[in-house]
């Protein structure tokens, strides 16, 4: 064969290695995973009832006090066999708390959700919030599922909770956001929005100003303001952000309440990826502007904290000196806390 045909091949061969060499390093540099300092699972045990049902303690939000001890609320609901599937470490128990505030429900427990709290330290004191049933006359509110998914966030230097209300009301089943103060759990707001559905869920609370903002959605970027003391909210911003790639396949939804970063000015969050007609739940940061109207600055891509779980739900979120600390519900199962560096985060922002 002609010495320039064979060299001409060998060009051809070694720049085709060239590009896919480059493509792998880049595929790689782009999805490697966000690697944590140290992790462990938290919580109370999950509780099996008087009457068999069992119920998980997962999706746990976290933040600080005043005293400088981290509290930790989340939900309580009956086990899911179809996510809950790999649990035999999971030491179920019988407990009096539960079985008492359970039964006030009835019989049939399969559908309900509560909330319960405790010090980061001392799980086993957890503590049951008994509003299931709040001014069922004044909400007219005729059946009652109870709340599901909290949050914790600070707003005007209070600790308050964010959840869904699951029930009837006005003879219509509701998934609706509600907030109150931890302290008074039984002052509860219903938030209103005139583009609300009858099933809403995961608005991401933040402060500006001295007043109450909500990330209604990242993608597009809506922002809601609203007042704390009678619910209702307007819409003050909506913007269509750029694609990202996984933005336009997957479903976003939110995940914890942003934590403000002061020396940058600009508010990091965490919220989810659901693939259309499939069960996963994937993690990713952001940051967006500490000032109006609250833009988008980066995302990084989805990350996974167990490897073996499909189901991985952020629902809180704490900075802590150069930490990141990252709470999260695995597989509607256990929940778990994570540490991460915070520089490694904001250089996993893109």
């Amino acid at each position: 064969m002609d010495p320039e045909i064979i060299l001409l091949y060998t060009l051809i061969f070694l720049v085709t290695l060239l590009i896919m060499c480059i493509f792998y390093i880049y595929h790689y540099l782009t999805n490697c995973q966000l690697k944590y300092t140290t992790t462990k699972i938290i919580g109370p045990d999950p509780i099996i009832t008087t009457t068999n049902e069992k119920f998980h303690i997962y999706n746990p939000s976290i933040i600080m006090d005043n005293n400088n001890d981290i509290i930790v609320i989340a939900r309580m609901s009956a086990i899911n066999p179809g996510t809950c599937q790999y649990n035999t470490f999971l030491n179920y128990k019988n407990d009096y708390k539960a079985n008492s505030y359970l039964n006030k429900f009835g019989i049939n427990k399969s559908k309900l959700s509560a909330i319960v709290y405790w010090n980061y330290s001392n799980p086993e004191q957890y503590k049951i919030i008994h509003n299931y049933h709040l001014n069922q006359n004044n909400y007219m509110i005729n059946e009652a599922f109870g709340l599901e998914d909290p949050r914790l966030f600070k707003f005007n230097n209070t600790i308050w909770v964010y959840a869904h209300y699951r029930g009837y009301r006005h003879n219509k089943f509701i998934h609706n956001p509600v907030i109150f103060k931890l302290s008074e759990p039984n002052r509860m707001v219903f938030l209103k929005y005139d583009k609300m559905t009858s099933y809403e869920k995961n608005w991401m609370p933040f402060e500006y100003n001295n007043e109450l903002y909500f990330e209604y959605s990242i993608y597009p970027r809506v922002i809601l303001k609203c007042n704390h003391i009678t619910g209702f909210c307007s819409e003050v911003y909506n913007k269509k952000v750029k694609d990202n790639s996984w933005f336009l396949y997957k479903n976003i939804g939110g995940g914890a309440p942003p934590q403000l970063i002061p020396d940058k000015n600009i508010f990091l969050g965490i919220a989810h990826t659901r693939p259309t007609g499939i069960l996963e739940r994937k993690s990713f940061f952001y940051t967006f502007s500490a000032l109006p109207p609250f833009n988008l600055i980066g995302t990084s891509n989805e990350f996974s904290i167990e490897s073996n779980a499909n189901i991985e739900f952020a629902s809180g979120l704490m900075i802590k000196g150069g930490e990141v600390l990252v709470s999260c519900g695995i597989q509607d199962c256990y929940s778990r806390i994570v540490h991460y560096n915070l520089q490694d985060v904001l250089s996993y922002i893109k």
